[in-house]
Parts: C-alpha cells; structure tokens; sequence
C-alpha cells in the first residue's frame, strides 16, 4: 500500500479571492487556504466568489490559493460516496465552473515519528523531509486524510482514492507518493541516494554565494536563490515561497509564515526560478 499527497499538474484551473478591483473584493470569498486545518466548516458556511487566475484545460480539479484544492461537479458525484463523512465539500461561485473547495476533516494519528525525518521549530513540526506512516491503522477506512501533527497542510489519500481517479479518467489530479508499505530498505537507500544527488547537483552550480540579508534582496529584484534542497523566490502574485526539493525533482511549495533559523545561517546562490 501506498500513500500519496493529493496535488494537481500544470493543466488545472487556478483560482483565487485575491483582486485588486475594490469593488468585486467586496463578492469574494472571505475563506482562506488557511482556515483549511481538519476542522467543520459547513455549518457555517457562507459561500462566494472565487476568481479564476488561470482557466486551465480541466475542470475536474482546481487549484485553491496556498494547499486547498476544488473538485468540479462531475468529481465530487464520482468521490462522494468512498469520501462521505471524511471531507466537506464546501460550494463556492466561479464564472467558468461549478466546484466546490475540499475541507478534509478526517485528521487522524498516522504518521510514525520514530521513522520519520521532520523539522522542529519551538516543539512545532515544520518541514517533513521523509515520510514513515504507522502500519497498524486500518488505511482501508480512511482514503483521504491529514495527520494531527500539522492539519493545516495538504490532504493524504491511499491507493484506494487514487485507483477511483485513475480509472474514471479524472484529467488533472497528481499523486506524489510519500511511502511505500511494501518498500525494501534498498528501495528507500537508493530513493535517498538520488535525492542526495540532487540536492548535490543544485549545490554544485557556480556562481557567488550570498548572505540572508543578500539573498532577500536578491529575490525582492525578482531573482531565485537555493541551498541544498531549498528554494527562496517570488510567485506571481508577489509572495515569497519557499520551496522543498523532493526526490521527484520538483519543489514543494509553500508560503511560510515564518523562516527557520537554520535557513537563516545558509550560504544562497541565483538559480533559474520555478513555475510553482
């Protein structure tokens, strides 16, 4: 058994409430990426405008601002069923799609954090470089989920999920698959070893190498930097993100709230930026 980070590909429609037209800010909807953290909303729920950033070539999947996705209409008759009483599905208005936004509340005890390898922050788990899920959880009963260490990130599904898109032919999800059950430790050595030579690789790359203070300059002119498996730029709406190199070779984006001290004492150098 696997499990996988619920994504989407490039080919999505994007969404937002963000606008700088006054008056429309006024219809959007006053939910954010944010509030999505493993707890209820439907009950008060007030839906409205959601503006669409990028059409994309499907409407089955959207991509919400931060880590929230949106199903469309034909997603959620196909999914209810196997996610019912483990997500919302929350309606928002769009001009170019019927969706609904996707608040999973099933938040359950999963990962192993003897196994694993994370980040702290002030007893606080920040970043998971690698994952390790506890095996003596029935995963059967819970196809999409968050784990109560950090409810605030992105959705997990099971082979179970995955199959269902996969074989109705859904166009947009991706699937990052986080940990193999069935994994030999050889597997995850040479798993490692390639993320190791990637990290390598991007460490390797000429160029000076600039302080903090450097680096933020740098990236406020519109520049990308990267030590090791991180990424610093900014997105096209003007936020700085930071990224996580994964053994895939794509970053894993996210808007901190805060930078960790240790990235403060880094070595960064101008890299190609990223479409995130």
């Amino acid at each position: 058994m696997k499990i996988w980070r619920l994504s989407t590909d490039r080919s999505v429609m994007s969404i937002t409430t963000c606008s700088k037209n006054p008056e429309l800010e006024k219809t959007t909807l006053k939910t954010s990426d944010s509030d999505f953290k493993g707890m209820p909303m439907l009950h008060r729920w007030e839906s409205g405008l959601v503006l669409t950033r990028k059409k994309g070539r499907t409407k089955d999947i959207a991509h919400f601002d931060g880590l929230t996705v949106g199903f469309g209409s034909k997603t959620v008759q196909i999914v209810e069923p196997l996610l019912r009483g483990l997500v919302e599905f929350l309606p928002v208005q769009n001009n170019d799609a019927e969706l609904c936004l996707v608040n999973t509340i099933n938040v359950i005890n999963a990962l192993d954090l003897e196994k694993s390898d994370y980040s702290t922050f002030e007893g606080r788990l920040t970043y998971i470089n690698e994952y390790a899920f506890k095996t003596d959880i029935n995963y059967s009963n819970h196809p999409i989920f968050k784990i109560s260490q950090d409810p605030g990130s992105f959705s997990l599904v099971t082979d179970e999920f995955r199959n269902l898109i996969l074989s109705s032919k859904l166009k947009g999800f991706e699937f990052v698959e986080l940990w193999d059950s069935e994994s030999s430790e050889q597997m995850q050595n040479e798993l490692e070893q390639k993320h190791r030579a990637l990290i390598d690789f991007v460490d390797s790359l000429p160029g000076k190498r600039f302080n903090w203070d450097e680096a933020v300059k740098l990236i406020d002119s519109g520049e990308a930097v990267a030590n090791g498996k991180w990424k610093l730029q900014i997105n096209d709406k003007g936020n700085f993100i930071l990224g996580q190199l994964e053994p895939n070779g794509e970053y894993f984006w996210i808007q901190p709230t805060y930078i960790p001290p240790t990235l403060l004492e880094k070595k960064w150098h101008i890299v190609e930026k990223s479409n995130e």
